[in-house]
């Protein structure tokens, strides 16, 4: 049986209406999730500067999944909250003091896991002379969802 163009015309019409709705559905229903990841970054943001600021290595790893992880850009990984801590500790302890400021490139939402990029940059409080300890990278964060609230999985940071 041979179909006539204004049917095949038709169906195509249908079959596209019927994707672009799907599409728009799957965007709105994850839009609250988008929101949500959005305003679980900005919430840390504020809380990433208070604890390097108040030397607060217990918020800083409160932020993080139970088994989430920093990868650095050199490729040392510190895994698990409790190893966060410490971690952070010392380097709040030892490291040197700074400036930090971040700006978030993209969110998106795959399958209940939300990845964040952007860029990052460190400003050393020490000797103005000495400008080697001053840092402009970029990052990527995971977001997962731990006890309904989303957490940071891995932090990974780019050269």
């Amino acid at each position: 049986m041979i179909t006539s163009y204004p049917y095949r015309l038709s169906i195509f019409r249908t079959l596209s209406f019927l994707l672009l709705s799907a599409v728009i559905l799957a965007t709105s229903a994850s839009a609250g999730s988008l929101a949500e990841v959005t305003k679980a970054s900005d919430n840390a943001r504020r809380k990433v500067k208070t604890a390097i600021s108040e030397k607060d290595s217990g918020l800083l790893s409160s932020l993080f999944t139970s088994d989430g992880a920093i990868i650095t850009a050199n490729g040392h990984t510190v895994s698990g909250r409790l190893k966060i801590r410490m971690a952070a500790k010392i380097a709040m302890l030892t490291g040197q003091s700074g400036a930090l400021s971040t700006v978030r490139g993209v969110i998106s939402i795959i399958d209940n896991t939300a990845y964040e990029t952007g860029s990052y940059s460190f400003v050393s409080d020490g000797d103005s002379s000495d400008k080697s300890q001053n840092l402009n990278a970029h990052y990527t964060i995971i977001w997962r969802l731990e006890n309904k609230a989303w957490k940071i999985h891995r932090v990974i940071a780019l050269k």
